[in-house]
């Protein structure tokens, strides 16, 4: 096998496994977003006599959702740096094309991640605000 044939091979193998992990990206957002749904039916349930106890799982799930997201951002981007020096010693640079020409027309509405992160960072804000307020409030009830 070439040179180019061995770089082409390799090059197809991260464009899959690419493509694999946003796959796997996608997955890990909607079983935290289940995880949400959940904790807001605990909420619901026990919220009242127990108001704690959803706080702390909204609070947990949101510090998971948001470090499997930061995960496989630097992933991509670390598949994505290796395609791209693969494309240097190749006639065709295709990822590189598309990422610039993507920057160039749409950096202004932010990225893929940004739009992911604004879920679990609400949820982390709002359950802290909550939990704070809930241990003021006990606080204020012991004195």
């Amino acid at each position: 096998m070439d040179e180019l044939t061995e770089r082409i091979e390799i090059y197809k193998t991260y464009v899959t496994t690419l493509t694999a992990t946003a796959d796997r990206r996608q997955r890990a957002t909607a079983v935290h977003f289940g995880m949400f749904v959940l904790v807001v039916t605990i909420a619901g349930a026990v919220g009242q006599s127990n108001p704690e106890f959803p706080l702390s799982l909204a609070f947990l799930v949101s510090i998971s959702w948001f470090s499997i997201i930061r995960y496989y951002r630097h992933l991509e981007e670390e598949k994505i740096s290796v395609i791209e020096e693969l494309e240097r010693g190749m006639s065709f640079t295709a990822f590189r094309d598309e990422r610039e020409r993507f920057q160039q027309k749409y950096r202004r509405g932010g990225t893929l991640t940004d739009i992911e992160r604004f879920i679990p960072t609400t949820l982390l804000t709002c359950s802290l605000a909550l939990l704070v307020l809930f241990l003021f409030m006990l606080l204020l009830e012991s004195v």
